[in-house]
């Protein structure tokens, strides 16, 4: 019998850098971004404390086009993907990142955003097809 599994993020947070551009040895465009994510525990001495997590995430294609068009530091966002953890060796010793690769992605201030939006002089009906990786081919020349 196969064991099924399941690897898919899903993240609610803001911006925290502006996109980083960047293109593939291939000549594809890339972005990548942190959100932070916030979380709320209790202390044993019954304190609330705040802890922050700065997820790195990647996008590739429309997605990375649209990051690296329309989002900016600061952007409530709702991102959607999968974990993806790379090795490489400096120093000879190994070293480890895990990151979100970005299938999607949804603006959840929708007032700003719709002003940036169309400060680029874009129509809103063209916007579906950035924000989404559903029609782009696999990706096969991931830059690590």
């Amino acid at each position: 019998m196969q064991i099924k599994s399941l690897n898919r993020v899903i993240l609610v947070g803001y911006i925290a850098n502006d996109p980083e551009k960047k293109e593939t040895k291939s000549g594809h465009e890339y972005a990548k971004i942190t959100v932070a994510t916030n979380s709320r525990y209790k202390t044993k001495n019954g304190e609330y404390r705040n802890t922050t997590e700065w997820n790195k995430c990647l996008a590739f294609r429309t997605v990375a086009s649209f990051i690296n068009l329309y989002l900016k530091k600061g952007d409530l966002v709702m991102v959607e993907g999968e974990l993806k953890t790379r090795k490489w060796v400096y120093q000879d010793k190994p070293n480890y990142m895990t990151e979100i690769l970005v299938e999607r992605i949804q603006v959840l201030d929708a007032a700003e955003y719709k002003a940036n939006y169309n400060d680029k002089e874009k129509g809103m009906e063209d916007i579906a097809k950035y924000i989404t990786n559903d029609n782009d081919e696999s990706i096969i020349d991931l830059p690590f």
